[in-house]
């Protein structure tokens, strides 16, 4: 990121602010990136694509998702190859919210080479996790899912990296569940809510306490997915 401009200082506002001002400023932003990727302003249009990725995956914006990531992409190509590797990853988690399956593996594979070749454990971890979600949460084909999940927790395992651990623990307990293996996969869901509460991560302690809530649902333990639920319920509305 370059440095700011002489007199001007960041505002530090809240998530509810932060949304509502892009609310205010989708358009101007889209039109910012286009600008920058006309103007061969590489890094700019890289970032703004990079910092808008939040704000459409929580406004449902999908369209405007593979746009920027579309433009990321593009100017990609004049940046390095850690660059190439999230425009890829961003691409291919962006074609899948739009159910273009095929497109969306594509780039997310292409990450996969790109980081495995630079021997980036970081972007591995990342596009692991991204193409569990799509062959578990998209194409219903666990085992796969449950395979990229495993690797991506002995990679984040190999960086300290405590929250990755956790979100990959927690997706290994999801697979684990939806292939009726209800026993192994309590320890994971337990092991990634420990780790979320000691990274002070409530985001992610709400999206373990949904799935805890599932696989004890789908155990046919009702009064203890209720109160899953209910904790969910709570960290969600806290966000």
């Amino acid at each position: 990121t370059e440095p700011l401009v002489p007199g001007v200082h960041p505002e530090r506002i809240d998530k509810a602010h932060a949304m509502s001002w892009f609310d205010a400023e989708r358009l101007c932003l889209l039109a910012a990136q286009q600008l920058a990727v006309d103007r061969d302003w590489y890094a700019t249009a890289f970032q703004l694509g990079w910092w808008m990725t939040i704000f459409h995956y929580r406004r449902a914006l999908y369209q405007d998702y593979l746009t920027t990531w579309r433009n990321g992409l593009a100017v990609s190509a004049h940046l390095d190859s850690v660059a190439r590797a999230i425009a890829h990853r961003s691409l291919g988690r962006a074609y899948s919210r739009v159910r273009r399956f095929p497109e969306s593996l594509a780039h997310l594979n292409k990450s996969l080479e790109i980081a495995e070749a630079d021997q980036n454990y970081a972007d591995q971890v990342r596009t692991h996790q991204a193409l569990g979600l799509v062959h578990g949460g998209r194409l219903k084909d666990h085992a796969t899912a449950l395979t990229h999940f495993t690797e991506a927790l002995r990679l984040a395992e190999q960086l300290h990296h405590q929250v990755w651990q956790a979100e990959a623990h927690n997706e290994i307990a999801l697979c684990l569940a939806t292939l009726k293996r209800f026993d192994e996969a309590r320890p994971h869901s337990e092991q990634a809510l420990i780790q979320l509460r000691a990274a002070g991560d409530r985001d992610g302690e709400a999206d373990v306490m949904d799935n805890m809530g599932l696989i004890a649902y789908q155990a046919g333990d009702y009064q203890r997915a209720v109160a899953f639920y209910r904790q969910c319920i709570d960290a969600y509305r806290e966000q």
